[in-house]
């Protein structure tokens, strides 16, 4: 079935999708064994994990085993008679022969046992005795279990450090603005790559998510790709102007002044490119309200060459800098339709068209 855009729904607040800084604004609740899926990806919930949570997991899986394995020890040495004390002299009652644990007496000593057997420290005051079978086996054991994790937090930890980060120091503009360029609309949004090392093979892409209203009185939120020129793929050497052209391809066609004041929808843009210095892919994203539109307004250019130092100069305090420019106070679609009326003069708009009604002009076509 047909659909008609929401443009008579009356203004409403607007929750983004997606914020300014690129993270998803979208929380899902009710996930059947969220848990059970979590752990079995266990890997990637770690990566992905903050790092205090990282840290305090870490710290409680290496207090965790060594307090299990301390109560191995304990349970041994209770079981082969070691914590038998002569309570005057204050010997073990163990005979001739030496106890499982040498050196410990109460839990804290079979604790600290279990602690420098699995991190190596070797102080020699606690050590297990070639006459318990049962304690070598289970420091043995310990020690495996401790590589194992060792190997596994250094491994999660590496590929923490070295991923691609989620915020890769790409700023986009503030606002987007719509102008006249080559005589056509089109849609600008500035975006520039302030690392040392430039991402290579960027690529940009733009989305917008708005409210549809169905012929069954049914919305839906829905998505329109947005083309960009040069498919979308910038040469990051200074901040660049990335351009939409409204044409008749466009879901912003039919869309006015007006439309941008009354509709809810959002633009989210995307970048993706590679670091040239470790290979990674690297992501940044950000997303404009209808309000962060401005229309009839164009970026001021923020590069000049500096002949001093003999080098190209782009002013960062400028990313958002704008002025206002004449622009027809109607849609491309009308736009478009005004060139074509008449014997093929010249359309002047900027004094007196701009102050006719766009349903006005509309009916008339």
């Amino acid at each position: 079935m047909a659909s008609r855009r929401n443009s008579s729904f009356p203004p409403q607040k607007v929750e983004r999708l997606l914020l300014k800084h690129g993270r998803r604004n979208v929380k899902a609740e009710n996930l059947p064994d969220k848990f059970i899926k979590f752990t079995k990806d266990i890997v990637h919930t770690l990566v992905e994990m903050p790092w205090r949570k990282l840290l305090f997991i870490v710290i409680m899986t290496f207090f965790t085993t060594w307090t299990f394995f301390g109560i191995v020890y304990y349970v041994i040495a209770w079981t082969n008679g070691d914590l038998v004390f002569d309570e005057i002299t204050g010997e073990r009652m163990i005979g001739d022969r030496d106890p499982c644990i040498m050196g410990a007496r109460t839990f804290a000593g079979f604790f600290l046992h279990s602690v420098e057997s699995q991190v190596s420290t070797g102080y020699g005051t606690w050590y297990p005795s070639e006459e318990c079978p049962s304690a070598i086996t289970a420091l043995i054991t310990q020690l495996v279990f401790g590589l194992i994790i060792d190997s596994a937090i250094v491994g999660i930890v590496i590929q923490k450090l070295t991923r691609p980060p989620k915020h890769v120091y790409k700023e986009f503009s503030k606002h987007a603005v719509i102008c006249l360029r080559d005589d056509k609309y089109c849609l600008l949004f500035r975006i520039a790559d302030f690392r040392h090392t430039r991402s290579i093979d960027s690529k940009i892409r733009a989305y917008l998510f708005e409210d549809v209203l169905t012929e069954e009185n049914y919305i839906e939120k829905r998505q329109s790709r947005l083309k960009i020129e040069e498919s979308g793929r910038l040469f990051m050497l200074w901040p660049q102007i990335a351009c939409h052209i409204i044409d008749k391809n466009s879901p912003l066609y039919r869309m006015g002044p007006r439309d941008f004041a009354e509709m809810n929808f959002e633009i989210i843009i995307g970048h993706k490119g590679e670091s040239s210095y470790s290979g990674h892919t690297t992501q940044a994203r950000t997303s404009y309200l209808a309000r962060e539109v401005l229309w009839g307004f164009r970026f001021v250019n923020i590069t000049s060459f500096d002949d001093e130092n003999e080098c190209f100069v782009a002013d960062v305090d400028a990313m958002d800098d704008i002025k206002q420019v004449e622009m027809p106070q109607y849609s491309a679609k009308v736009y478009d339709q005004l060139k074509t009326v008449g014997d093929g003069n010249e359309i002047v708009w900027r004094s007196e068209l701009r102050r006719f009604d766009v349903d006005m002009i509309e009916s008339a076509m």
